[in-house]
């Protein structure tokens, strides 16, 4: 991967170059572009979404808003071929007003630009946009007016929401899997687990899959996720309830047993971020590597990983604070793995927003504050909890926290001040 085109696509005015190749902009005046979010699996893929912000275009009725997001990914010459393969062939879109040869380009030998919701290794992803396609392909079964993006990560997944008369009723997820069908299947055994207890922490009802189309669908939920709600007031007790629902989770949830995520997958983990973040970013190289030596210095002897549920990505936007419930939303990670590997992985997004935020004394309180809670909901059920175990993954967290702030050009700032705790006694 060309470190030189990792730059040129997350600078916006080469971006804007780059986009203008897209038939589809070349009618109008040149595209306006705003950064959204970036998807990076270090050294294998490296994928940025820019919402466009002078579009004008009407609103199709039953169809997703109208194309407003691009995305700019780096491939190789196999991945250029199979895309464009794709965009000859890929004629279903048409009919619905949209039309694949004018939403994706090979701008450079190595940058595909698509317009969404055409991506290449989401191939069903436009018609999982449509819910007249949604209705078809289900026999009617799940039937909606409209459909509406909620989150888009670029070569890897979409989440959308689907609204009756204005209300929302399902969200739905296209991703690329590892194995078809787990996620529907670890979402229910999930679901089923956590509403028998009928606690604090639950996860939306399943509604069922559409296998053609490669669609998850779960009954839409309410409320406002943590990550907003502490944005404005960084409530201790809005923490201690996230808190109370990750000792409900790790006490309750089944584990999978297909996965397994243990300190030497976290450090390896660790390991692909730093030697191509290292090479990304040579600025940051050194304190890279030393956060990365002090980690494999101080890898833990003790590890019960194979006996408890890890989510893996447990922190504030993972979360809707609704009335008495927390709703758990993605669950496409979930393994078995260390207890300590969600505390501090929650913890390292603690002192995040504390930077972020211009918080920091307040948000280390609040750390300390939050794994004294958990350790003592863990100990009423009976676990023993390691500190230093949950300090370790927290180092982890924040390590790989850097390297991925480091490529987002609103917060790129923040990575210093990640990388200088990482290493902090």
């Amino acid at each position: 991967m060309n470190v030189t085109t990792v730059h040129r696509i997350l600078d916006v005015a080469e971006a804007t170059a780059l986009v203008r190749a897209l038939p589809t902009v070349l009618e109008g005046a040149g595209p306006r572009l705003a950064y959204e979010t970036a998807w990076v699996k270090p050294g294998r893929y490296f994928n940025v979404a820019y919402r466009i912000e002078n579009e004008q275009q009407p609103s199709r009725s039953g169809e997703a808003d109208p194309p407003s997001i691009v995305s700019l990914c780096i491939v190789d010459r196999a991945m250029a071929d199979k895309a464009t393969r794709r965009q000859r062939t890929h004629q279903r879109s048409a009919g619905r007003g949209g039309c694949a040869h004018c939403a994706t380009v090979l701008a450079a030998p190595d940058v595909l630009v698509q317009l969404f919701p055409y991506d290449y290794r989401l191939p069903r992803l436009a018609d999982c946009a449509s819910v007249e396609t949604v209705a078809g392909v289900s026999g009617g079964r799940h039937a909606f007016d409209r459909c509406e993006v909620m989150a888009y990560r670029p070569g890897m997944r979409c989440q959308l929401r689907y609204d009756v008369a204005g209300l929302a009723r399902a969200y739905g997820k296209i991703s690329v899997e590892r194995e078809s069908g787990r996620r529907a299947r670890v979402h229910g055994e999930l679901h089923a687990a956590l509403e028998k207890r009928a606690g604090l922490l639950r996860v939306p009802a399943p509604l069922g899959s559409i296998h053609d189309l490669g669609l998850d669908l779960v009954a839409a939920a309410s409320g406002e996720n943590l990550y907003d709600r502490m944005a404005g007031n960084s409530d201790e007790g809005l923490v201690l309830r996230a808190i109370d629902g990750l000792a409900e989770l790790h006490q309750y949830a089944p584990a999978p047993a297909d996965r397994i995520h243990d300190a030497d997958d976290e450090l390896a983990l660790v390991d692909d971020w730093v030697s191509w973040m290292a090479g990304v970013e040579p600025p940051m190289a050194d304190r890279l590597w030393r956060a990365h030596t002090l980690l494999a210095q101080s890898m833990p002897t003790a590890s019960n990983a194979r006996a408890g549920f890890a989510h893996r990505d447990f922190y504030d936007k993972q979360l809707l604070a609704d009335g008495e419930i927390l709703w758990l939303l993605d669950v496409d990670t979930a393994c078995s793995g260390d207890r300590e590997l969600d505390a501090g992985n929650f913890l390292a997004h603690l002192f995040l927003r504390g930077v972020q935020w211009n918080r920091s004394a307040v948000h280390r309180r609040l750390e300390d504050e939050a794994w004294r809670a958990y350790r003592s909901r863990a100990g009423a059920a009976g676990a023993d909890v390691s500190s230093d175990l949950a300090r370790w993954y927290r180092r982890a967290a924040l390590v790989r926290l850097a390297c991925t702030y480091a490529l987002r050009p609103p917060w790129r700032h923040l990575a210093p001040a990640l990388l200088e705790e990482a290493v902090t006694p």
